[in-house]
């Protein structure tokens, strides 16, 4: 709730109204969720961000999407002294666009010996996190998310 931007409150979706409204070419859908308002600082008509939960994944290799999004240019090879690997010119342009359920992709990790692509499928989604369906990546190797003027901008999962 904007009002207790420093509280979480929990709650749950009663309905979902079937009659849309559309501003600027975008369609709502009013939606009721039921939260616990026993103390009354709740009021209709405030402003609220929601996230809506609509499924789960425990214990899943977790990606950050703009690994996903990531693609080295070829300069940074030669800069860390490496051939440019044959997936970068096969895959590397062939990931999704978002981090959608099912999509094929590439991410690109960095370890001591070097810069190099695997796939992945991407399962759950939080717009910030993908699930990685039959990855095999280790715990403590981070993916690369960007590069930087030195280096890579790496992400420990």
């Amino acid at each position: 709730m904007d009002a207790y931007p420093r509280e979480e409150f929990s709650g749950r979706v009663s309905e979902i109204r079937l009659q849309p409204t559309v501003v600027q070419n975008v369609v709502s859908y009013p939606t009721i969720v039921a939260v616990d308002n026993g103390d009354l600082r709740l009021k209709p008509g405030m402003t609220a961000t929601l996230n809506i939960e609509v499924a789960r994944a425990r214990d899943v290799p977790r990606i950050p999407v703009a690994a996903l999004r990531f693609v080295p240019r070829e300069t940074a090879f030669a800069a860390l002294g490496e051939a440019t690997p044959r997936a970068y010119w096969d895959e590397a342009h062939t990931r999704p666009a978002t981090g959608a359920p099912g999509a094929k992709g590439i991410v690109w990790t960095d370890d001591s010996a070097g810069l190099h692509p695997v796939a992945v499928t991407i399962g759950l989604s939080d717009g910030s996190v993908a699930e990685g369906i039959g990855v095999r990546l280790s715990r403590d190797l981070p993916v690369v998310i960007g590069e930087t003027g030195k280096g890579f901008g790496l992400s420990a999962r």
